[in-house]
């Protein structure tokens, strides 16, 4: 067993690529966990390569990914959980599967479409961590289920270059500026193990042997697109960069007592979470499947009463789900808009239009493409009299979920006012 840690303010050195990629290199078999504080995700790889993910947020669940990409709607993702009530040995993600598929509702080509970039997607969103605690531990058979192998270096470069904060690598990468960029290969070869874009093999054929301020200035790419590529192939050992030798080696600091809210002891605390879950390895653990499933559930049809004006009748279900799945964040966001629409004192109003702040925030935080959360904040600017943000708000709702009726009016009456 092995740990490690993904540090804010030295990713060039401790991002969790350099650790896959270690592992690649190896042909390494197991189980990576990352623990990000709330959330955890389960890595099986296997010689080295990732074939399943495991996460713990409603957000990356197969039936959730479906709605999303427009495969299923609402409705027929309610209508496949309510066929999975009858308890199963299966796989909840198979059997989710095996019931649409029953349903006519997808095709197993279609399944193992979606199965493969959910796999991708909990890839991506780990690479995309600026803080966290890995645990690495050797298991032989780390995961029974059909393999979804994700390519590494290409899932890399992708998590990179589409990183809402893709900025920083540029920002990064400047302190090493006056370092020369050395390819470590052809730079076609190199395209195709990283899944480059015609512009990016241009920018790699113009790096190799120059300096990388020259590189980060060259004007082929954006800069964060420039700092994201050549981070990507910093840690896939697709080049290196060759350090000037220093004219004098500066005293070194001592060391400071790590701060009780600092990154490392934060860190330390979820290292000892990974730990006490280690020693439980083995145990007999109840199967949460059946919990969660029930959750989702009523979920589902809380929301479907909340669309159809039953505000009160969607209030109990939802209840019922947060008390199932309490961490949530998108189930506590649902029933506490609910509570803000229902109580007409002024005083408690205040006191759940602050909750329901807090909860917007721990919903982006679980998942930044929760429409809803997009929603409920653009009905939030308005009662700030910011119709600027709030028009920015309700088009990413909509642009998230094209069957959000009031985000897409809303939408409509800020750009007819604006009109």
């Amino acid at each position: 067993m092995s740990t490690g840690r993904v540090v804010p303010d030295r990713l060039l050195t401790t991002h969790l690529a350099r650790t896959l990629f270690s592992a690649q290199r190896e042909s390494r078999t197991g189980v990576l966990t990352v623990d990000e504080g709330p959330v955890q995700t389960k890595l099986h790889i296997v010689d080295g390569r990732v074939i399943f993910a495991e996460r713990g947020t409603l957000a990356e669940t197969l039936g959730r990914l479906l709605v999303r990409q427009g495969t299923m709607d609402r409705d027929e993702y309610a209508l496949v959980l309510e066929h999975m009530a009858k308890p199963s040995e299966r796989d909840e993600i198979m059997r989710f599967g095996e019931v649409a598929i029953q349903l006519g509702m997808l095709t197993a080509s279609e399944l193992g479409a979606a199965l493969g970039l959910q796999v991708r997607m909990k890839l991506q969103h780990c690479l995309q961590l600026d803080e966290a605690v890995w645990m690495w531990v050797d298991d032989e058979a780390p995961r029974r289920t059909a393999p979804f192998p994700v390519p590494l270096e290409p899932a890399v470069r992708s998590a990179l270059r589409e990183d809402p904060q893709a900025y920083r690598w540029a920002g990064l990468l400047v302190a090493k500026r006056r370092m020369t960029v050395r390819l470590a290969g052809a730079p076609d070869a190199l395209g195709r193990r990283f899944g480059v874009s015609p512009e990016e093999l241009r920018l790699l054929k113009h790096a190799d042997g120059r300096p990388l301020a020259t590189v980060l200035q060259s004007g082929i790419l954006q800069p964060e697109e420039t700092g994201a590529l050549i981070a990507a192939l910093l840690f896939g050992d697709g080049l290196t960069l060759v350090e000037p030798v220093p004219s004098e080696i500066p005293p070194a600091r001592p060391p400071r007592a790590p701060s009780q809210s600092s990154p490392h002891h934060r860190a330390q605390e979820a290292a000892e979470r990974l730990r006490l879950e280690m020693e439980r390895r083995g145990k007999a653990m109840p199967d949460p499947q059946r919990g969660r499933l029930d959750a989702e559930r009523a979920f589902e049809a809380g929301r479907k009463l909340l669309r159809h004006g039953n505000v009160e009748g969607a209030q109990a279900k939802l209840a019922e789900a947060v008390a199932l799945l309490p961490e949530a964040a998108e189930y506590v966001l649902y029933l506490r808009w609910c509570a803000y629409l229902t109580d007409t004192d002024p005083m408690r109003k205040v006191v759940h239009e602050q909750q329901l702040r807090d909860a917007v925030l721990e919903g982006l935080r679980q998942d930044r493409k929760m429409a809803f959360a997009h929603y409920v904040q653009g009905r939030l600017f308005l009662i700030d009299e910011d119709e600027t943000a709030a028009r920015k708000a309700f088009a990413i709702a909509v642009h998230l979920d094209r069957s959000d009726l009031e985000a897409t009016r809303y939408l409509r009456l800020l750009d007819q006012r604006k009109g």
